[in-house]
C-alpha cells in the first residue's frame, strides 16, 4: 500500500506514516493528537476501576 512520511515540529518532533496523501502534516498530526487523548482517557478509567 502507498504510504507518505513526514516529521512534525512542534516542541517535540515524531514521524507519522499516513496513506492520506491530500490531507495536510498538520491535519494529520491534529488527529494523531486527538486519538492519542482518547488513549489516555480510557487508559485512566481502565486504571482508576481496577484499583
Amino acid at each position: 500500500m502507498p504510504s507518505k512520511k513526514f516529521t512534525i515540529l512542534s516542541g517535540n518532533s515524531i514521524e507519522l506514516i499516513t496513506n492520506q496523501f491530500h490531507w495536510s502534516p498538520n491535519t494529520i498530526g491534529e488527529l494523531y493528537k486527538s486519538r492519542w487523548e482518547v488513549e489516555i482517557f480510557f487508559r485512566d478509567i481502565k486504571r482508576s476501576y481496577f484499583t
